[in-house]
């Protein structure tokens, strides 16, 4: 993990930085894998990407969402597990370029969720806040950059991958390295 993301993410966990942490980077770029190893570190944390959060709370409102015993989970149940987590993570905010209203009220829902708790929260996307405030609007943009906000650059994936390349290249590996 580099300086400019490592410092930022243990002055938060120390009480020393803001949150929420809003990471935004290219894909590939080790924005999630950071997340894991605060979550890691906190221990209690819940994760879960947009997509399937709002899934989550569509079935559960349903009564489509399941538990292992067969038993309907309610929409309040998913909440209070996402409100009751040490540390609530959410994945893959703004992956499309347009939202239904029902993905913005789940996320609006889930960012107001732990700041009215008082509890931190990382949240990941792509976009940066200006690109996010285009996509959902600038209540959703202020509530992300309202604390500690770090851009990530980089695709480790295509680095790691060239990297193999560059022990026992194919042809694909070795064309885009020149092309």
């Amino acid at each position: 993990m580099t300086e400019c993301l490592r410092d930022p993410l243990r002055a938060a966990v120390l009480g020393k930085g803001a949150w929420p942490i809003f990471l935004h980077g290219e894909a590939g770029s080790g924005k999630t894998l950071a997340a894991l190893c605060v979550g890691d570190w906190c221990g209690d944390c819940a994760y879960v990407d947009m997509p399937t959060l709002c899934h989550m709370v569509n079935d559960a409102a349903f009564g489509r969402l399941l538990d292992d015993d067969g038993s309907a989970i309610q929409v309040t149940a998913v909440w209070k597990n996402w409100a009751n987590a040490n540390l609530a993570i959410i994945d893959e905010i703004g992956s499309r370029g347009k939202v239904s209203d029902a993905h913005f009220e789940t996320l609006k829902m889930t960012l107001d969720s732990r700041e009215r708790l008082n509890k931190p929260l990382i949240a990941i996307s792509n976009l940066d806040p200006e690109a996010l405030a285009n996509v959902y609007d600038d209540r959703i943009a202020s509530r992300l950059s309202a604390g500690t906000v770090c851009r990530v650059d980089g695709d480790r994936r295509l680095e790691i991958h060239d990297a193999q390349a560059v022990d026992s290249p194919s042809p694909a590996a070795a064309k885009r390295r020149v092309g």
